[in-house]
C-alpha cells in the first residue's frame, strides 16, 4: 500500500514539476515578448525625439527664412519710395521745363 502511495506520490510530483516547468518556459517566453516590445517601445521614443528634433530645427529655419523675407521685403520697400520720390522730381523738374519751353514758345508770338 505504501509503495502505492509512494509511487502515485511520485507520479503527482513529476506531473507537478512538468507543469512549473511549462509554466516557467511560458513565463521565459513573455519576459522575452516583453523585453522586446519595450525595446521597440524606447527606439519609438527615440525616432519621435529625433523627429522632434527635426521638427524643431526646421521651425527655426523657417522663423529665420522669415526674418530675412521681412528684412528684404522692408528694404525693397525703402528702394521703391526713394525711386517714387526721385520720379517726382524729376517729373517735377521735367514739368518745369516743359512749362518754360511752353512760355519760351509763346512769349515771342
Amino acid at each position: 500500500e505504501n509503495q502505492k502511495l509512494n509511487a502515485m506520490l511520485s507520479e503527482e510530483r513529476k506531473s507537478y514539476q512538468e507543469k512549473v516547468m511549462e509554466k516557467e518556459e511560458r513565463i521565459y517566453e513573455l519576459e522575452n515578448k516583453l523585453e522586446k516590445i519595450q525595446t521597440e517601445l524606447d527606439n519609438a521614443y527615440a525616432l519621435n525625439e529625433t523627429d522632434r528634433a527635426q521638427l524643431e530645427e526646421a521651425l527655426d529655419l523657417l522663423d529665420e527664412k522669415e526674418a530675412t523675407i521681412v528684412g528684404l521685403k522692408n528694404e525693397l520697400l525703402g528702394e521703391k519710395e526713394d525711386i517714387q520720390a526721385r520720379i517726382s522730381l524729376e517729373l517735377s523738374s521735367k514739368d518745369g521745363k516743359i512749362k518754360e519751353l511752353e512760355d519760351e514758345l509763346i512769349a515771342p508770338r
